[in-house]
């Protein structure tokens, strides 16, 4: 139902930019209610951004750029005019491409293009560098918004994106992972206490030595889990894949206000708690203690669909509501899923994190997984086809925005440094139709795995 909503949405935008001959001119009403015509300078059939810094460059991933925001070429009540907001970089290794992934953080909250479940200052332009089908994420977020039935799912739309008159092609917008009211609800009353304990907590997997004291200092802003941690060796990118589904990368950086010694030493003893549940006594009434069950058959299921290279690295996150249990979600950065990754394309292997693969060994949880495998993959609801579906259809309505952005940054061709990471294409079309072929192979591989669980 999320799919046919969405795309009926994209179709009715795209005829309407069709009808109107690309939604060139726009009449927009400014926060003073004045209303200016403005003449966009692409023609597209995708809502268009636009960012001005008076000529200011984004150059910093910590201090926001002064800006306005504009957004044309779409419903009349998602326009914006001079919104005020800042802009900065964002990212790790995708902020080193040239085509940049920014964060906005507007003045005051608002629900650009309509989108989440209320207005918020922080928002996401992802620049889709590394994936040339540019739908990865977009068709991860999809099937996450299906499949998970506990986490905040983030909120997407395809855009395009100028700043400061110069075209930047088109990007992903999407929400920022945050704890508040209209994203992840986390109750985190009394955190301003240092001893008070009972609050809540968000926390990313970051086994990158470098990147996770970026973060700041081991015991404030990240945690080992004593025991399970391998804490003898620095982990990159380029050994991480010799701790496939193992624990040994358990460093968690914490990212909600729970940070004094008392809050971080709980949380600390919590997860070997629960560590111990999984891995020690892997009874169900052990785990249910500690995780919520639910939320870890839902994620299983998206992360041995997606096989994302980064499900056992970064990006994956837990959090712990105050009186609560663990839960696994929010889902984020899916552009080097789907076989998008030089170590490994192949449709026949496993990248899962790993508490859910040590649970996928137990009967159990397997049960769990194959009914709801069942219930997502049937006749009626194939997350599959879904996917093969959604990728088509934005394919061919898209087809001149993404070629446009493919003939823009022709550095994505390049082999050197971070270019050799990601899997090179001729065409996004050509990029969309492996993805798609790739789909139809891990459905496969994933109904051959789990028989051999009977």
């Amino acid at each position: 139902m999320v799919l046919i909503k969405r795309l009926t949405s994209v179709l009715l935008l795209f005829i309407c930019c069709f009808v109107m001959g690309a939604c060139e001119n726009t009449t927009l009403v400014d926060e003073e209610n004045t209303e200016q015509e403005f003449v966009d300078v692409i023609s597209s059939n995708l809502p268009i951004i636009y960012v001005d810094t008076t000529d200011m460059d984004i150059t910093s991933h910590e201090v926001y750029q002064p800006c306005s925001i504009k957004i044309t070429n779409a419903e009349a009540s998602h326009l914006l005019s001079d919104v005020s907001a800042g802009i900065r970089l964002r990212g790790h290794s995708t902020s080193q491409f040239d085509k940049k992934p920014y964060r906005i953080r507007f003045d005051e909250g608002i629900q650009p293009l309509g989108l989440g479940s209320g207005p918020s200052r922080s928002w996401v332009l992802l620049a889709e560098y590394m994936d040339l089908s540019m739908l990865r994420n977009y068709v991860a977020y999809m099937i996450a918004d299906d499949l998970l039935r506990l986490s905040f799912v983030p909120d997407f739309a395809l855009v395009e994106v100028v700043v400061n008159d110069v075209h930047q092609g088109v990007y992903l917008l999407t929400e920022q992972i945050e704890i508040n009211d209209q994203r992840l609800m986390i109750d985190e009353a009394g955190v301003d206490n240092a001893l008070f304990t009972d609050t809540g907590y968000l926390l990313e997997t970051e086994a990158d030595a470098g990147r996770r004291n970026e973060e700041g200092r081991e015991g404030i802003d990240w945690i080992t889990v004593p025991g399970y941690t391998n804490t003898e060796v620095e982990m990159t990118w380029q050994n991480i894949f010799n701790y496939d589904l193992l624990p040994d990368v358990a460093f968690y950086a914490i990212k909600s206000d729970a940070k004094s010694v008392a809050q971080v030493l709980f949380m600390q003893n919590y997860l070997v708690d629960a560590y111990d549940a999984i891995y020690i006594d892997q009874s169900y009434e052990a785990v249910n203690a500690y995780f919520d069950v639910t939320s870890a058959v839902d994620m299983y299921l998206m992360q041995i669909i997606t096989n994302d290279m980064d499900s056992n690295f970064s990006s994956n996150y837990l959090y712990k509501d105050k009186q609560g249990k663990i839960v696994f979600g929010p889902p984020w950065d899916h552009d080097l899923c789907f076989g998008n990754h030089y170590l490994n394309t192949s449709p026949e292997s496993l990248h899962i994190f790993h508490l859910l693969y040590e649970l996928s060994t137990l009967s159990w949880f397997r049960e769990m997984v194959l009914a709801r495998y069942e219930e997502m993959t049937n006749e009626t609801n194939d997350l599959y086809q879904k996917m093969k579906d959604a990728v088509n259809d934005l394919t061919m309505l898209y087809q001149t925005e993404f070629s446009r952005n493919h003939d823009l940054w022709i550095g994505t061709r390049r082999n050197d440094g971070w270019h050799g990471i990601y899997i090179h294409a001729g065409s996004q079309l050509q990029a969309a139709q492996s993805l798609v072929s790739w789909l139809d192979l891990r459905k496969a591989f994933v109904e051959s795995y789990f028989d051999a669980w009977s």
